[in-house]
């Protein structure tokens, strides 16, 4: 029979389904199987228990520290050295100059996705300004102006010619967005990706543990 334990407390299925602690052997939990008690410790014990417990054999209430598991010595030196930590200050957090540019990258993904749509709404501008200017030619045809009914159309012309004007200039600017869109976006999904793990990075102390665990200033160093 296997249990699972920390040497003193003890591993019991609850009436939720949830694994929790019990101080007394005799209400704890036994499977038949090794394999069985490894995989609830790895799977359904939460975290913090888990780093804690380890699974002992046990023979009519008697526990025996089983030889394929680590014993609480071991695991709790393991859990030591495993221990690292969030870094409260990433080291370019307080350049100014380089969170500008940090923001422009982060900024890029957004544009790169709205270029397409962006770049459809204009093709259709483009045409109706187009058809804009045909009605205007046919409609000079058709009609003699006045002197004040000139000024009028020539205002309305050279107003939607300028438009069409920056129209085509941003097509020219997305159409060469689009082409290089998928090249672009895997480079800065790159360079994010770098930022966001500096960002995230931690620290695992070399020797120092109980100096960042306990924050034990009176720790001896030599």
């Amino acid at each position: 029979m296997f249990c699972i334990t920390d040497g003193k407390k003890f591993i019991k299925q609850d009436i939720k389904g949830k694994y929790a602690v019990v101080n007394n052997f005799n209400l704890a939990d036994t499977w038949d199987k090794y394999d069985v008690a490894k995989a609830i410790l790895n799977n359904s014990v939460s975290k913090p228990l888990r780093k804690l417990m380890y699974i002992a054999k046990c023979d009519n209430g008697e526990i025996i520290k089983y030889s394929f598991c680590k014993n609480e010595k071991d695991i709790q030196k393991e859990n030591k050295e495993n221990l690292s930590f969030k870094l409260d200050l990433y080291s370019f957090e307080n350049d100014n100059e380089f969170q500008n540019i940090i923001k422009g990258f982060e900024m890029i993904n957004p544009v790169l996705k709205d270029a397409g749509k962006m770049c459809l709404g204009l093709q259709q501008e483009l045409i109706r300004l187009d058809y804009a200017l045909e009605d205007l030619k046919h409609y000079q045809l058709k009609k003699k102006l006045g002197t004040v009914d000139s000024y009028k159309f020539k205002k309305i012309s050279d107003k939607i010619v300028l438009r069409r004007l920056s129209v085509k200039n941003q097509l020219e600017v997305l159409h060469k967005i689009n082409q290089y869109q998928s090249k672009l976006q895997t480079e800065v999904n790159d360079i994010c990706n770098i930022i966001n793990d500096i960002k995230n990075r931690t620290y695992k102390p070399r020797v120092l543990v109980d100096l960042f665990e306990n924050n034990n200033l009176d720790i001896g160093v030599i």
